[in-house]
């Protein structure tokens, strides 16, 4: 999944959610947010009618998970901090700080790490 098919999730969810915090049934949030009922119903069962997200907007001064699993796998391939960053849509020097952040040295060689 794309960083443009996950960011587009998350709205979808953060909308459901949301429209449940103002007191909407699950089935008005999800049409509300733009989902099935199917869906808005599956996301309040399986998380006990709790957000499992936070609401708040992403800031973009860090990579999400998603985002930095791509980096991760474009590290591995061999791809640069820019090419990664272009393919990625950030700037090169957010990536740069990520790199840095969260890489460790093993064997003589620096390896990203998505979930350090």
């Amino acid at each position: 999944m794309g960083s443009l098919q996950r960011w587009y999730l998350r709205e979808r969810r953060v909308g459901f959610w949301v429209a449940v915090m103002r007191g909407l049934s699950t089935v008005d949030a999800a049409r509300v947010a733009g989902v099935s009922v199917l869906v808005g119903t599956r996301w309040f069962r399986e998380n006990g009618g709790m957000s499992p997200i936070c609401l708040a907007p992403v800031s973009g001064r860090y990579l999400s998970f998603g985002e930095r699993e791509e980096l991760a796998v474009l590290r591995a391939a061999g791809f640069g901090v820019r090419e990664s960053a272009r393919r990625l849509g950030r700037d090169a020097g957010t990536v740069s700080r990520e790199l840095r952040r969260n890489s460790m040295i093993r064997a003589g060689q620096c390896v990203y790490r998505a979930t350090s």
